[in-house]
């Protein structure tokens, strides 16, 4: 028996919020985080219905002060993530998600949220 299959594509949208903090690097007056991501967009292929897909985004510090990840929001309730809570600047840390494809068939898209400071 052929079971279903669909294609998952997780995608990780970043909203920063800006803070005082960060205006002040637009012009050169102080310190501030700057966020960056290596792959922000991965796509896992066709897996099998009922599958958990576990991904780790690498956040990076591109910036010359701590980069505070404040909340990390997915769109749905199938989807979790865990998350660094500060990376220092020049470092980097992760973004956990995990998502539960038990009652998705077909192709689908999911979303996280990232604000930061």
């Amino acid at each position: 028996m052929l079971s279903r299959k669909f294609v998952s594509i997780l995608t990780v949208v970043v909203a920063l919020g800006l803070t005082a903090g960060a205006v002040a690097q637009q012009s050169g007056a102080a310190a501030a985080p700057k966020l960056s991501l290596a792959d922000p967009v991965r796509d896992f292929g066709t897996v099998p219905k009922g599958d958990t897909i576990a991904w780790d985004f690498t956040v990076r510090n591109i910036g010359t002060a701590d980069l505070e990840i404040l909340s990390v929001q997915p769109a749905c309730g199938c989807t979790v993530a865990d998350f660094d809570k500060v990376i220092k600047p020049g470092q980097t840390g992760k973004i956990h998600a995990v998502v539960d494809t038990t009652t998705f068939s077909g192709p689908i898209a999911k979303t996280i949220a990232v604000q930061t400071n």
